[in-house]
């Protein structure tokens, strides 16, 4: 019954990448597959060739990336590259519209290029936006079937395919699994 969840970090700033994720997250508030929320004043927040997959769920502010961005206003600043979300993401309210599959909110608008999202559940990529440039939605089982020939086609030059997940090459070489390179 906590705010601010995240599978790598409930509130944060700076930069996270090359990470890979399949909590279970459950938050009051800003519940997120990597992030739960960004932190506050004039922070900066990257995150960068990270993939969720997992359920997550909050009372409100649900995203499969980040659960939050929020006080725009302040200077926060969020960009977010070369990420899949395979979450299953809700918010429990039935009134509320705020779950995402990349985020629960977003008070500004984020720099976001390459990003990918399972929208099995007939979401946006955040809360009540049918749709966000530089991010695409698509059914579990496309996203699980993609080749690495897609992959490059979409711009993510550095995933490869690893038994029918996308995966960022550099957490591949790190785990020293093999993979295909077309």
């Amino acid at each position: 019954n906590q705010d601010m969840i995240g599978s790598i970090a409930g509130r944060m700033q700076g930069t996270v990448e090359n990470c890979v994720s399949y909590a279970t997250v459950y938050g009051k508030n800003y519940a997120g597959g990597i992030i739960g929320m960004q932190g506050t004043n004039a922070c900066k927040l990257i995150v960068e060739n990270c993939l969720a997959g997992g359920e997550i769920s909050a009372n409100s502010y649900a995203g499969g990336i980040n659960g939050g961005f929020a006080w725009a206003t302040r200077g926060q600043t969020l960009t977010v590259t070369n990420c899949i979300s395979l979450c299953a993401v809700a918010d429990i309210r039935t009134d509320a519209d705020t779950d995402g599959g990349v985020f629960g909110n977003h008070a500004a608008n984020p720099t976001v290029s390459n990003v990918f999202f399972a929208n099995d559940n007939n979401q946006g990529p955040a809360g009540n936006k049918a749709s966000m440039n530089g991010i695409t939605g698509m059914s579990y089982e496309a996203l699980t079937s993609l080749t690495d020939a897609d992959l490059k086609a979409a711009g993510l030059t550095d995933w490869a395919i690893v038994e029918k997940v996308p995966f960022p090459k550099s957490l591949i070489d790190m785990f020293d699994v093999s993979y295909s390179d077309e």
